[in-house]
């Protein structure tokens, strides 16, 4: 990847990590505008999805190949579909 310029588009997704207290890992992704294009300013619009995982495989990087292709291609549609909406 290329050094940051500071410039961003006005859709994005967010994912997160929450701990939750069954010893799961929950990501959660979100989506996110941003009316100025500089990386500071994302204000949330809606939840997208969230599913829960092992707390032991996320820590250890330990997922299954397919879920790592699915939840990126999941942020890629997701974030083609945004776009593609506005």
């Amino acid at each position: 990847m290329n050094s940051d310029d500071s410039r961003r588009g006005a859709h994005g997704v967010v994912v997160s990590l929450l701990d939750t207290d069954d010893e799961s890992i929950r990501i959660t992704l979100d989506d996110v505008e941003n009316n100025s294009g500089h990386p500071d300013t994302w204000t949330h619009r809606v939840f997208v999805t969230s599913k829960s995982y092992d707390k032991n495989a996320i820590e250890n990087l330990d997922l299954p190949e397919d879920e790592y292709a699915a939840l990126g291609h999941y942020v890629l549609a997701r974030l083609k579909a945004i776009r593609n909406n506005s």
